[in-house]
């Protein structure tokens, strides 16, 4: 081990985010939850490793607000920044991404992004809403449309691995939704075609949420006249590793002058310990194991947050 702690890496999506932990030996996908909230999702990494987790990087489209959630080092980087990270290669390299939002495709050319292409009708959530209506059309279901596109999100992702599922007692089989995105995965992928002739590349990586969708994969691969390389969790593992470069420029950074400090919250944290949680009493423990002999911006930024989540309670 090299003296670092565990990072967080989050490919963050609107109905699901996937998180990637970096340690010293490897990077792992450990944990898919609903939504996306950054407190959330270290309590899963501290819970897993029984560690504090610092560095936390976050690739998305948007804008993230990391305030109050305990990572001393929090970045957000572009999709395609988290793809050439994730890559990790020398070559030149196509990657079709069927996310949540839209469909983007890059071409990657020793680490350096040469080529791009998006299709925003063909996503996730374009996905969701075709199939609630096709539901909706063919069975006569009677709902809100919420409670309707809700079940075709969660049939389509049960679907993903099986040949049929359920609501309000009618059977819905996997056919139904390949009916559904054959001919719009069918237009992206000749997008990707084209950027493929164009640019001639060593290899072609899928990955993405919908590219699970085993239809998905057979029209990709239909069209291209081969079977691209699948790496689902392709930019969860570029913010890792993005974290991991992060958490070491701050500790070639850190300052030596933290064990006072280090000893002065360690006192107040105890003073507190009639009111904490049993959580809270867990991250104590793992954050009073890791400080011994350490001199860690970070864990002060831990400890300093959760005596303000306890006073604040």
């Amino acid at each position: 081990m090299d003296g670092l702690n565990v990072c967080a890496g989050i490919d963050a999506g609107s109905y699901e985010s996937t998180l990637a932990y970096s340690d010293a030996l490897s990077t792992r996908i450990i944990a898919k939850l609903k939504g996306f909230e950054l407190a959330a999702l270290r309590e899963e990494a501290e819970a897993f490793f029984d560690e504090p987790v610092f560095s936390c990087v976050v690739a998305c489209d948007g804008r993230v607000k990391s305030d109050g959630t305990g990572f001393s080092d929090a970045e957000v980087i572009s999709q395609s920044e988290a793809v050439i990270l994730g890559l990790g290669r020398d070559d030149k390299c196509a990657v079709y991404d069927l996310g949540d939002s839209a469909c983007r495709m890059y071409v990657v050319d020793a680490h350096r992004l040469i080529d791009t292409e998006r299709v925003d009708d063909v996503c996730g959530k374009v996905i969701d809403a075709e199939f609630a209506e096709y539901i909706a059309e063919r069975y006569g279901m009677r709902g809100n449309d919420s409670e309707v596109l809700h079940e075709s999100r969660r049939m389509k992702h049960f679907l993903t691995e099986n040949e049929i599922t359920s609501w309000h007692e009618r059977k819905i089989y996997r056919y139904e939704l390949e009916r559904v995105i054959h001919f719009p995965v069918k237009r992206s992928a000749r997008v990707l075609e084209r950027l493929v002739r164009m640019h001639e590349p060593d290899g072609v990586i899928i990955t993405g949420g919908s590219v699970k969708i085993p239809e998905v994969r057979k029209v990709i691969a239909e069209v291209l006249g081969m079977m691209p390389e699948y790496r689902g969790n392709l930019i969860a593992e570029g913010a890792a590793a993005r974290a991991r470069e992060l958490q070491k420029d701050n500790v070639r950074a850190k300052r030596p002058d933290t064990s006072a400090r280090l000893r002065e919250l360690r006192a107040g944290m105890l003073e507190l310990e009639d009111r904490l949680t049993r959580r809270q009493k867990d991250r104590v423990y793992a954050l009073f194991r890791q400080a011994e002999g350490i001199s860690d911006a970070g864990i002060i930024a831990l400890m300093e947050n959760m005596i303000r989540e306890i006073k604040n309670v």
